[in-house]
């Protein structure tokens, strides 16, 4: 089976290992194919600019992948054309250099251009787009093409184009449900997969019980950084503990700055790290908190949970998390209504009970381990390819 892969390359997992949770998961799907037995066909969509065919390994075993081109030249005549006539624009007389510049890379970088390209050099039994609320489909649309097209919805908010898509994929059962609430005709081309993590999180470990708490993703204010360091400020209790922050982003300074002014001494930033440092650090902690304002579903809390570490975070991920191990494997904090007062209870609470036990995160650990299996993600995967490939005939 040949697959195109609309997913990120440059900016993602295969040249960046530490790249956000798309482009993790979206490489983890890419060795699943190839130890499968399929070849895999990348093809970039979000502005990075690929000259020409490129060969790169996937996982440890020598696997490879093919990331296609994503710059093509126009004819000449056409561009020169083409370039007078946009010059008729008060914005392009006004700087004419920056706008000379900027069609011509936009002329080189044409979507209609590479995705039939990449089509053509392929061949491909199935096309599997890996950006969730982008146009991809809508180019790949134009194409009239009779090969089936996959969607793995990673993101958190339901796309409004799926029925587009011969089958969708979502990443939890909450989201798949949210989706059928409002697209019932998927019902039948639509699953829910768990996603697995990197293989550092199932190294051998010991689970330790420590006043250290973690906070670990990228700066942003739909995560809930600053929830977290408000219930550290507003609440004395939380003194006993050490917040470990582990990330970086355009709000770090404004972070960095709060605890300052809040003499938050027991608030430590380690900037971005590697998933070993990442790994150690979990072994070293007693409880995982990033109360996110919303979520697909979280690798990092997958990551945690797989290290023994309990989550306090998105409540519909928790829930599931509570459900799919039938143990409790975290506490439900809703960033969008509750305060950073609430927050710290369940903080306090936590750290006083029996989930941060050693006993009860070795079973957390062990479960966790055991559904989060590469091979469980893996076979999931292929049996899915394989489903589409029998409706498709």
């Amino acid at each position: 089976m040949r697959i195109l892969s609309i997913t990120p390359f440059l900016r993602g997992a295969p040249i960046h290992p530490e790249s956000g949770g798309k482009s993790a998961a979206s490489l983890k799907i890419t060795n699943a194919l190839i130890q499968g037995g399929h070849e895999v066909f990348v093809l970039p969509w979000s502005k990075e600019y690929i000259w020409k065919e490129t060969k790169f390994l996937t996982s440890n075993d020598a696997s490879s992948a093919t990331a296609l081109p994503t710059l093509f030249f126009p004819r000449l005549t056409n561009l020169g054309k083409n370039l007078f006539r946009s010059f008729f624009t008060k914005k392009a007389i006004k700087k004419p250099k920056h706008h000379i510049w900027d069609y011509i890379r936009n002329s080189l970088y044409d979507k209609n251009i590479f995705l039939r390209k990449a089509m053509k050099r392929v061949k491909p039994d199935i096309v599997h787009i890996h950006y969730t609320h982008s146009d991809a489909i809508d180019y790949y649309s134009k194409l009239n093409s009779s090969v089936p097209v996959i969607l793995t919805h990673h993101s958190n908010g339901i796309f409004d184009k799926l029925n587009l898509y011969d089958y969708t994929v979502f990443v939890c059962k909450h989201q798949h449900d949210l989706a059928l609430d409002k697209y019932p005709e998927i019902k039948d081309k639509s699953c829910y997969i768990h996603n697995s993590v990197n293989e550092t999180y199932f190294k051998p470990s010991q689970v330790k019980k420590t006043n250290r708490i973690l906070f670990l993703s990228r700066f942003r204010p739909e995560k809930g950084l600053q929830n977290l360091l408000d219930a550290f400020a507003e609440d004395k209790r939380l003194d006993d503990y050490e917040l470990l922050i582990i990330g970086e982003g355009k709000l770090e300074e404004q972070y960095k700055a709060f605890a300052r002014k809040n003499n938050l001494d027991n608030v430590q930033f380690l900037g971005r790290l590697s998933k070993q440092q990442n790994a150690e650090l979990m072994e070293q902690s007693s409880l995982f908190v990033v109360p996110s304002h919303g979520e697909g579903f979280a690798l990092t809390y997958i990551e945690a949970l797989c290290m023994g570490l309990p989550v306090i975070g998105y409540p519909p991920n928790v829930r599931e998390h509570n459900e799919i191990f039938d143990m409790e494997a975290g506490y439900e904090f809703d960033a969008n209504k509750k305060s950073p007062q609430h927050l710290a209870e369940l903080i306090h609470k936590a750290m006083n009970s029996n989930l941060t036990d050693v006993e009860h995160r070795q079973k957390l650990k062990k479960v966790a381990r055991d559904y989060f299996s590469f091979e469980r993600f893996k076979d999931n995967y292929l049996k899915m390819y394989q489903k589409v490939l029998e409706m498709s005939v």
